[in-house]
């Protein structure tokens, strides 16, 4: 009995630990979906004590309109310049007469004065209109739904235990009027142990990755448009010279990044309408074969929320703002090889600094960097090794003391710059003995260190001697009169043709 107890109690603590991560990690995408309706204009902040649109009060700051005017002297003189060329050309090809172009150089004045009132205005008006579309599409009327409650009714929608109301209980937690982080709460109405897991956790895990991307979609959002509000005089002293063409790009642009903001936030309140809808829908007869469909609406709904302001700017025909989710995928990569070179940079630099020289040569020499690390320790670096046959007398010791305390700190930025603090280290008591007991006016890391053999040449010439040595008094052998004879190497004879006699003469036949 003792024993289920305890394994029903570790379950229980198992089970707990994993609904609070689980809980953690929605409340992190809550916080996400605040800030997007903060960002969006959706909702408003606080700026020096009064509530106002995000995107408003940063084009209506004073340090934005010193700008902006510097920037709208430049295009008034732009505006002059390409007039003048415009007329220039049109006196050249003869297809435009001069008042075409003047009218055209009003229109781009008119233009200019009228841009900055016109994007205020209209961010105005679409925040208004958004707002009242999020109050529309909101499902519950009590307040904006959460996602760790949609996520929570989701995964435990097969395992109620409440007393109440079950489509009661689960709207109070959708709506945030139960708070799903109160665990005892969460308990008393559903049983953990039998929640969808897979689901809860695969679909938290995407969602948090899909809204942290939109997030930096929307500041990287915030940012263009301010651009765009800069520029635009620059943009708008073109209209006399391409008939407007330029202007009209910039036009796109401007409001397809004031309306593509808003589509993460409808489609955010469609993800809520519709997945309520989805986990009453039996697709298949097992629960874990349902569970992996309601995985599959979960992510796909993420990814939508987050590929919304693609949609809205295709819809307004600025085809050029579709890649900004893989534009920002791109950017992230980068910063995270720069966060990469920067930890490589930073590392050798606390490499050098702990292992000092002797680091970087063996690095540089192939080892790798425990190798290298692990050499610089078992070296002896600044070491001097005692004489024990010198003694140092009392007067050297006494007067040099000063001497060798003051070039301590030498020896020592020595000892760092050779071998870092680990050498440092191994080298501070041996100097700070050297100073009490050494001799001498500079300092050193005295060590007792086994004596070597002597390798000079004077003592290999007297090693020699003595193997030698006893060669010489060795008794001499007695040798034969054979052995005493000096040996002497034979003579060369000349090579000469041996001498051939004579033929016989004829008709002696060799007789005599």
């Amino acid at each position: 009995m003792l024993l289920e107890d305890l394994v029903n109690a570790i379950k229980d603590l198992f089970f707990t630990l994993l609904y609070l991560t689980f809980a953690l990690t929605c409340k992190l995408i809550d916080f996400l979906k605040d800030v997007f309706y903060m960002l969006s204009g959706i909702s408003p902040v606080e700026i020096d004590g009064e509530k106002s649109d995000l995107l408003t009060s940063l084009m209506k700051s004073s340090v934005i309109n010193r700008v902006f005017l510097t920037v709208f002297v430049i295009g008034a003189v732009l505006l002059v310049t390409f007039t003048i060329v415009a007329i220039i050309k049109s006196a050249a090809e003869e297809k435009k007469n001069v008042f075409t172009v003047l009218k055209k150089t009003g229109e781009a004045v008119v233009t200019a004065l009228i841009v900055p009132f016109c994007v205020l205005a209209g961010i105005l008006l679409t925040n208004a209109v958004m707002g009242s579309m999020d109050s529309a599409m909101n499902a519950y009327s009590s307040g904006r739904t959460t996602i760790g409650g949609q996520l929570l009714v989701t995964i435990g929608a097969d395992c109620y235990t409440g007393s109440g109301d079950k489509s009661a209980v689960m709207a109070a937690f959708v709506s945030g009027q139960y708070d799903y982080l109160n665990i005892d709460l969460v308990k008393a109405n559903f049983d953990i142990q039998k929640m969808n897991w897979l689901l809860g956790l695969l679909g938290s895990l995407a969602m948090l990755i899909s809204f942290l991307l939109s997030a930096v979609t929307f500041v990287q959002r915030i940012f263009d448009i301010v651009l765009l509000y800069i520029v635009s005089p620059i943009s708008v002293s073109t209209i006399p010279l391409d008939d407007g063409n330029r202007f009209k790009v910039w036009k796109d642009m401007m409001v397809s990044k004031i309306l593509s903001a808003y589509g993460i936030i409808l489609s955010m309140n469609l993800f809520f309408l519709i997945m309520p809808q989805v986990y009453r829908i039996r697709f298949f007869e097992g629960d874990f074969q349902n569970g992996v469909v309601n995985v599959l609406f979960l992510i796909g709904g993420a990814f939508a929320t987050a590929k919304a302001s693609r949609t809205i700017s295709q819809l307004c025909g600025a085809q050029q703002s579709g890649g900004e989710l893989m534009s920002t995928l791109y950017s992230i990569r980068s910063g995270f090889a720069m966060t990469h070179t920067a930890a490589a940079v930073i590392g050798g630099a606390v490499g050098g600094l702990v292992g000092g020289n002797a680091y970087k040569a063996a690095l540089k020499s192939g080892k790798s960097k425990s190798e290298a690390m692990k050499g610089v320790g078992k070296k002896d670096i600044n070491q001097t090794a005692k004489d024990p046959s010198k003694a140092v007398k009392p007067r050297d010791r006494f007067w040099g003391a000063g001497a060798r305390l003051a070039t301590m700190p030498v020896g020592m930025a020595h000892d760092l710059a050779s071998g870092g603090l680990i050498t440092m280290g191994k080298n501070f008591m041996p100097r700070l003995k050297n100073v009490v007991a050494g001799g001498g006016y500079a300092n050193h890391a005295e060590v007792n260190k086994p004596e070597k053999p002597d390798e000079s040449p004077a003592a290999g010439e007297a090693k020699k001697e003595d193997t030698k040595a006893p060669e010489a008094e060795a008794p001499k052998k007695e040798t034969s009169p054979e052995a005493k004879a000096p040996t002497s190497k034979p003579e060369k004879k000349p090579d000469k043709k041996p001498d051939i006699p004579p033929p016989p003469p004829k008709g002696d036949d060799g007789k005599k």
